[in-house]
């Protein structure tokens, strides 16, 4: 009998990635990392698959590969909302996102986006 894995939803755990590991690719033919594929196992994958669908088929900007994207998420853990943002390396925001409800127990994330890739910023 295997072990059921414990979520970590406060991804504690996230600080143990810093680049140099595998890479995964998702539905959109965009590369993840290691550390984004640790918030996505951890009950994040709706936020992180949301970003790169809105990356592969931006609604009102037009992605450019060598670009710096950050791609933060911020939760209102109190009242169960949240907002994803996606910053340009101009520190413009050109798109956001947001959610009526969320069970997330971390206030914020932030990825970056840059050559088709996402990673944590720890990543970079």
């Amino acid at each position: 009998m295997s072990e059921q894995k414990t979520m970590d939803k406060k991804l504690n755990g996230l600080g143990h990635f810093y680049g140099g590991g595998s890479l995964y690719r998702d539905f959109t033919g965009f590369v993840y990392s290691e550390g984004v594929k640790y918030i996505m196992e951890n009950g994040y994958a709706w936020f992180c698959s949301d970003m790169l669908a809105v990356m592969r088929f931006p609604p009102n900007f037009k992605v450019n590969p060598e670009y710096l994207y950050i791609i933060k998420l911020d939760v209102n853990i109190e009242k169960k909302t949240a907002k994803a943002t996606i910053i340009d390396e101009n520190d413009d925001v050109i798109y956001e996102q947001f959610y009526n409800y969320t069970d997330a127990e971390t206030d914020s994330i932030k990825l970056c986006f840059q050559n088709n890739t996402l990673c944590t910023l720890g990543e970079r």
